[in-house]
């Protein structure tokens, strides 16, 4: 037999009385709990109540042996073992398992729960362009702002895009406590599996001393019965036992579930059996007993052990029957040293047989042994107390009697705890120091024995850690008011009952750490106390997103208290929230100077990499705090919020050295990893969290953003689900998630979470933000702006807000307010790389091209390897001709993005114009491997196409992208000038049509019209696509200048001067205008406009081949034979193949009297093309001034013969020329044969001219009569 078996049925031998309640529990157990299985189930919950020493205890005790016999699974509590709730279930559930049935997901939910009670409120950050990717995505293809593509959410485009970090947002617990709702129904799962496994019929539960534990556990109780934690399986059933009766208000619902078993005294007779079982049997000391022990079991059993055997030995005079029967028992026990033990032993509230050593002063052989039989010492296991009516009379007794004792008593248990706790401290994870029941059992333990020793003296410490534990853990409240409580009425101090009283109505609260901090916070009391009071109420409110408040009551406690670690943390916390970064830090680092750890921050501020392994050394020989690592914590996340990513790091490299298993500090270095842009870090950090923490919200949030910046839209909407299932309320998670989905393309489901966040939490600027980028996108820029706006007015200096409803102004055609807001965006952060690409953008397609220059230049300063702002200042370099430099900008936006589609589209593009149309294919062809359905692209192949002559090919891409976009009216058009082109006018005028059709005033598609009218003879139908163009756009100088050539074609050249000078004064560097301009002056026969004309399309284009001949010509033609024969000289360095320049040349160097010159151009003349009419007709001339010559008759022979194939005026003039210089053939008749032309004026200048160099030769005669015979006629 065991020793234990041996005690129990000793127990059981000596219980009398109470028939009745054990045969009521023993008779619902053997009841069916299916209250469908018949007319009278099982009871599942009863409460046994009576006054202190009516034996509820004992009876309990019975019932869980009677329950253990029929085959049941019990667990017992009382007041020893439940500090809170987790601490009741922990108990519970280490008496229920086994290791056939193990516990182990309430065990994980417990470790989860206490993990998870010790963390801050975490502070998640409002970004201040969160989305950079966004932009690149909007922004990146062609000239207009596209909805999001996930093409450019790469690792380069997000590099910056870490911007979370600039209004307040907290994560922090939901309402109802989803912890402990999570470890209740972990519980109530166990009991179900617990109640499956046979051969167990019943799970009973019993939880003693109610009047104590019902503080924590009351409600609790009242919601799992009701299911609140899943259903409780009828197996299930609940004992309580208490000295009061329930609450009615509270369990009125219940009452009729509840069996009542009140206990009363006994009776007499039961009295009697009771003592005769343990052996009193004298008839007076029977009566005496009886009389003094007010039928109280306790009482008779301690009076019962004193082995009376008179009246006398039990009479007493004395106070109150107990305090009699406890000296009575004193008086029993022979041996001082076994009563010195009873005393000490009394002194703590719980009992095991360390403290029972401690407690002791000598402790006597078999003492132990011996206070265990004792009536009034009840337990289980290790733990043992006294029952509190016998230790309070031995208390009152030991206090009074001998006090240096007591104080000597007291004071060897409060080092014990001390001690004890230091050494526990030490053993444990820094992550438990807060959180673990038995730190917390002794420290309470500790503080009730110093109280104790000298209550006046030992209240201050004691209020201080009160303070601590309203502020750290509030769920502590009632067991340190029952410290408290029982420090009072055992030491009966004023000042301590006062307190006590206190505490017992603040714990009855709803959130009692409220009250508690304002009675610690009052005025008057101590100020270092007051100030730590104030540190946690200001701590509270940063939890519940109230920094103003916070932050006043944080400054009042530091003025109290300028070192108080507590403050300075927290105070810390809120200027990093309120973005003052510089007095976060500020007062982080004086909170670290405040730690065992001071010496090695300030060593470590030029090695920041040293500090984490410095720490770990130095921590080796320094008590554990786990303020110490808070602080470095809280220090590298305002250094993170603050975008200083590579401080923050060593901060939370040296908190996770104070403690390895910080989940906090783990997620927070994921965070640290992912501002700066090291993802592949970040991934491991945020999947380690959840590996020791899978309920982690932030590292599931934050990990599901990493997904999302790097295109992976799935895997980042199921972490962001699962935050949302762990946090439905969240408001963070639910815009993240917006963002996913509105990357990813769909922007009903953004939409969707967006106002979900905002149901959350109205006002939400981020969610405000993100919803009006969604309405942005979808082109609805007046509820964009509404959004942005009303961001704005909750966080006017939100840099993004400003940023992104620029970037709508823009979109919408609004560039001057686009302006303004970006401006007051980068006023506010001058740095931003995207918000000066964004000004840059609509400073370029406002035509102020060197300040978007500037801009892009800035945003590359900031973020050189920024793709898409390379990408834009190639493009202004590229409209700008600089095709070097835009190259160049492209090819580095994609060394940094090389799947950039747009980069190579544009990068074609300015090859195309550059004039390398091999090159330019190269890229189209790759941007259309990568993008092969963007219509703009297969546009800009088309025209490269084009501009090498393969019409075929540019038609088959004009086409494709008018089947991806048959509203694309460049399409059309540029599909009708590959028809024309290619000789196909029907197919390009339904092309030109068709654009027109889409844009009536595309002012490029009516000019395009109207030359392909002029090619066909449709000079009216030409004119009024051409009105039309410059109706629509007065400024539209290709319009204005074939409207002018129209003109002048026409023989209008006065009207052609004016619509040239109106092209001219759009664009006054058009060399072409000014060609035309001055050609239609010489029409109008204003040599000197004409030439002053010339003279401006030169100097803009001085390789103008035929404006220098034109030029040539009128100098000519003036008399300025030098300035002609410089000009017909460039014209032919220019292009040697000008053979009518050439021929010109010949005729100025003889003009000059150059006649050798003259010859030897003659004859590169004659190499070019020997029968040009030209060239015979220089040569006759020639001959016929020369005065060697054998006669020029063959020349003219010639000369006329080659004519007969050119126009009736110049053959008629040649012919008369030959009349001049052959005497034989009939001159009058020549002249009169030229002047019956239609229209001989256009070329008798001309031909004057010749005859008057035959004046000076010998046909001088002739020549004057020549000139004499036209001279009237044309005059």
């Amino acid at each position: 037999m065991s020793r234990a078996e041996a005690l129990r049925r000793r127990v059981d031998s000596q219980f009398v009385g109470r028939r009745a309640q054990l045969a009521l529990f023993a008779e619902n157990l053997g009841r069916n709990p299916d209250p469908e299985a018949g007319p009278d189930p099982a009871d599942f919950l009863f409460h046994v109540r009576g006054v202190g020493g009516i034996g509820k205890s004992t009876l309990i005790a019975q019932w869980q042996e009677t329950a253990r016999r029929a085959g049941g699974r019990t667990a017992r509590i009382d007041d020893t073992d439940v500090q809170g709730i987790d601490t009741a279930l922990a108990a519970l559930a280490a008496q229920l398992a086994s290791p056939t049935a193990p516990f182990k997901d309430f065990e994980r939910a417990l470790e989860q729960y206490r993990r998870d009670r010790t963390a801050p409120a975490e502070h998640t950050d409002l970004p201040s362009l969160p989305a950079r990717v966004v932009a690149h995505a909007a922004l990146g293809a062609a000239n207009t702002l596209a909805p999001g593509s996930a093409a450019f959410t790469t690792p380069e485009t997000v590099a910056q895009g870490t911007d979370r970090l600039i209004a307040a947002v907290r994560r922090r617990r939901p309402a109802g406590d989803t912890e402990l709702i999570a470890l209740s129904r972990a519980f109530v799962t166990e009991l179900a599996r617990l109640c499956e496994r046979p051969p167990a019929p019943w799970v009973v539960l019993f939880l003693d001393t109610w009047e104590i534990t019902g503080r924590h556990l009351d409600g609790w109780l009242r919601e799992l019965i009701d299911g609140g934690y899943g259903d409780l399986p009828l197996e299930v059933i609940i004992v309580l036992a208490g000295r009061d009766e329930l609450a009615e208000r509270d369990w009125a619902r219940l009452r009729p579930a509840v069996v009542d078993v009140a206990l009363e005294a006994f009776t007499e007779q039961e009295a009697r059996d009771l003592l005769a079982g343990r052996g009193v049997l004298a008839p007076d000391a029977v009566d005496a007993i009886v009389r003094m022990s007010l039928g109280l079991p306790l009482l008779l059993a301690l009076l019962a052990g004193t082995d009376p055997h008179s009246a006398g030995d039990v009479a007493e005079a004395g106070t109150d029957a107990v305090d009699k029967a406890v000296q009575r028992f004193l008086q029993w026990i022979p041996e001082p040293s076994l009563r010195d033990t009873v005393l000490a032993a009394a002194l703590p509230p719980r009992l095991d047989r360390d403290l029972y050593c401690h407690a002791v002063d000598d402790p006597a052989a078999g003492g132990w042994e011996w206070l265990l039989d004792q009536p009034f010492v009840t337990g289980r296991g290790d733990a043992h107390q006294y029952h509190a009516v016998v230790r309070a009379s031995l208390l009152r007794r030991h206090r009074v009697r001998s006090p240096h004792a007591w104080q000597d008593g007291h004071t060897r248990l409060a080092r014990h705890h001390a001690a004890a706790r230091a050494a526990l401290e030490r053993s444990l994870p820094l992550s438990l120091l807060r959180s673990d029941a038995r730190l917390r059992r002794h420290l309470l333990d500790e503080t009730y024995h110093l109280l104790c020793t000298d209550p006046a003296a030992q209240l201050p410490a004691a209020l201080d850690r009160l303070a601590d534990a309203a502020g750290r853990s509030p769920d502590s409240l009632t067991a340190w008011a029952d410290t408290l409580d029982l420090a009072a009425r055992d030491t009966a101090d004023p000042e301590l009952l006062g307190w006590a009283a206190l505490l017992r109505t603040a714990v009855t609260a709803p959130e009692p750490d409220v009250p508690v901090l304002d009675a610690l916070a009052a005025p008057g009391r101590p100020a270092r106390l007051r100030a730590r009071a104030l540190a946690w109420q200001g701590r509270r409110l940063i939890d519940r997103d109230d920094d103003t408040a916070a932050l006043a009551l944080l400054d009042r406690a530091l003025l109290l208290a300028p070192d108080l670690l507590p403050a300075l943390l927290h105070r810390g916390r809120v200027h990093s929230y309120l973005h003052r970064h510089d007095l976060a830090v500020t007062d982080l680092d004086a909170a670290l100077d405040r730690t065992p750890f001071a010496a090695e921050v300030r060593a470590a501020r030029d090695r920041p990499h040293l500090l984490a392994a410095a720490v770990a050394e130095r921590a080796a020989a320094v008590p554990p705090d786990p303020d110490h690592a808070d602080a470095f914590l809280f220090r590298g996340m305002a250094l993170r919020v603050a975008r200083r990513p590579d401080e923050a790091l060593p901060a939370v490299d040296a908190a996770l050295a104070l403690e390895p298993d910080n989940v906090r500090a783990l997620c927070e270095r994921g965070a640290i990893h992912l501002v700066a842009g090291r993802f592949d870090l970040a991934v491991a950090d945020f999947t380690a969290t959840l590996a020791a923490d899978p309920g982690n919200v932030n590292a599931l949030a934050w990990r599901g953003q990493i997904h999302r910046r790097a295109g992976r839209f799935d895997q980042a909407v199921a972490d962001l689900d699962a935050a949302h299932a762990l946090d439905p309320a969240d408001a963070w998670t639910l815009c993240e998630r917006g963002i996913t989905h509105r990357l990813a393309g769909r922007p009903d489901h953004a939409l969707a979470d967006l106002d979900a966040a905002l149901a959350h939490k109205p006002g939400y600027p981020w969610a405000l933000c993100e919803r009006g980028e969604v309405h942005r996108a979808a082109g609805r820029f007046d509820l964009a702006v509404s959004d942005f706006t009303a961001a704005l007015a909750a966080v006017p200096d939100y840099a993004t807000a400003l940023a992104w409803r620029g970037c709508t102004h823009h979109e919408a055609g609004r560039p001057e307010q686009a302006l303004a807001d970006l401006d007051a965006a980068l006023a506010l952060e001058p740095g931003d790389a995207w918000t000066l690409s964004i000004r840059g953008l609509v400073h370029r397609m406002s035509g102020r091209p060197d300040r978007a220059l500037a801009d892009f230049t800035a945003a590359l300063a900031a973020d050189p390897g920024y793709a898409w702002a390379l990408c834009e200042r190639g493009e202004v370099h590229r409209a700008a001709g600089r095709f070097d430099l835009a190259v160049a900008d492209f090819t580095a936006a994609l060394a940094a993005l090389p799947d950039y589609a747009n980069a190579l589209a544009r990068r074609g593009r300015t090859h195309h114009e550059a004039g390398q149309p091999e090159q330019a294919l190269a890229d189209l062809d790759a941007a259309l491997a990568l993008e092969p359905e963007d219509p703009w692209t297969r546009h800009q192949r088309a025209e490269t196409h084009q501009l090498a002559g393969r019409h075929t090919e540019a038609v088959a891409d004009y086409t494709a992208a008018l089947a991806l976009d048959p509203a694309f009216a460049a399409a059309h058009l540029g599909r009708g000038t590959a028809h024309a082109a290619a000789g196909r006018p029907e197919q390009a005028l339904a092309d030109f049509d068709a654009a027109l059709a889409l844009n009536p005033d595309d002012g490029w598609a009516l000019v395009r019209r109207a030359l392909l009218h002029r090619e066909a003879g449709r000079t009216d139908l030409e004119l009024a696509d051409l009105d039309r163009a410059v109706a629509a756009d007065p400024a539209h100088s290709w319009a204005l200048h074939c409207r002018g050539e129209l003109h002048r074609l026409a023989g209008r050249p006065d009207r052609a001067v004016a619509d040239f000078t109106a092209a001219l004064a759009v664009d006054p560097d058009n060399a072409g205008a000014h060609l035309g301009r001055g050609t239609a002056h010489h029409q109008a026969d204003r040599p000197e406009q004409a030439l002053a004309d010339l003279d401006a399309a030169l100097a803009l284009e001085p390789g103008h081949v035929f404006a220098r001949y034109f030029r040539a010509e009128l100098h000519r033609r003036a008399g300025r034979l030098d300035d002609a024969h410089a000009d017909l000289t460039a014209v032919l360095a220019l292009d040697p193949s000008q053979l009518d320049a050439r021929c010109d040349l010949v005729s100025v160097l003889r003009r000059q009297g150059l006649r050798q010159p003259a010859r030897e151009a003659l004859a590169e003349a004659a190499r070019q093309d020997p029968a040009h009419a030209a060239v015979l007709l220089e040569a006759a001339m020639l001959e016929s001034l020369d005065p060697a010559s054998d006669g020029p008759a063959a020349a003219w022979d010639a000369a006329l013969a080659a004519a007969r194939h050119s126009d009736g005026e110049e053959r008629a003039a040649t012919a008369v020329l030959r009349a001049v210089a052959l005497p034989d053939v009939e001159l009058p008749a020549a002249v009169a044969e030229f002047l019956a032309l239609p229209d001989p004026y256009r070329i008798v200048g001309t031909l004057r001219g010749y005859l008057r160099e035959l004046a000076a030769g010998p046909a001088a005669g002739r020549a004057a009569t020549a000139l004499d015979l036209l001279e009237g006629p044309v005059s």
